[in-house]
């Protein structure tokens, strides 16, 4: 088997890191403020003012330079919500492209098939979807928006069932807070059960 130099680039900075304490390994960047829901949790929606405020592809393909010669391993890609970003898939394959593990954060909402076949394509392995409840009725109003519990849970199936068994992490978001907290240790079995 060969192996892939980027792979071992990364593996000889993780292993930098670990040893050293002294070097960057994991950057979060925040592709846009813009989001289709108003969680109560959440107040990064209030600070919208427009996409042309958002950096540009040639902009985010300059940070991904940057962070690579910083030796950044994993790049995760929220927001606001990253679906609302019409390069979506021009913007991960960007940092595929440099060799970052790249995980995105969504709140599951507006996931496509399609995107998603055509992002799973690109190299996409590490997904991260918000779920706060098992209760349909709780999700709406922790979000502002009735019908949410079902659209992240199709979300949540769709992703189990297109991404690769192997290689992939799968993660669930929750924000801990008197609404859920007895919830907890049930919310965890039942995404456990999807694969998560």
């Amino acid at each position: 088997r060969i192996l892939n130099p980027m792979r071992v680039i990364n593996y000889l900075n993780l292993l930098s890191a670990i040893i050293t304490k002294g070097k960057l390994i994991y950057v979060h960047f925040g592709i846009t403020h813009r989001c289709n829901l108003q969680c109560r949790m959440c107040s990064i929606w209030e600070s919208v003012r427009s996409k042309s405020e958002e950096l540009t592809l040639d902009e985010i393909k300059s940070v991904a330079d940057i962070l690579k010669s910083l030796g950044i391993i994993t790049i995760s890609l929220g927001g606001g919500e990253p679906f609302l970003r019409e390069d979506l898939k021009e913007i991960i394959k960007a940092f595929i492209q440099r060799g970052f593990r790249v995980r995105l954060l969504t709140n599951g909402t507006l996931i496509k098939e399609d995107i998603l076949k055509d992002l799973v394509n690109l190299g996409l392995r590490d997904i991260s979807i918000s779920l706060d409840t098992l209760s349909p009725k709780k999700q709406s109003y922790i979000c502002n928006q009735e019908g949410i519990w079902n659209k992240v849970i199709d979300s949540l199936v769709l992703v189990s069932k297109l991404f690769p068994k192997q290689g992939s992490l799968l993660l669930v978001n929750t924000i801990v807070s008197r609404l859920n907290l007895e919830e907890l240790p049930s919310l965890a079995k039942f995404v456990g059960k999807l694969g998560y």
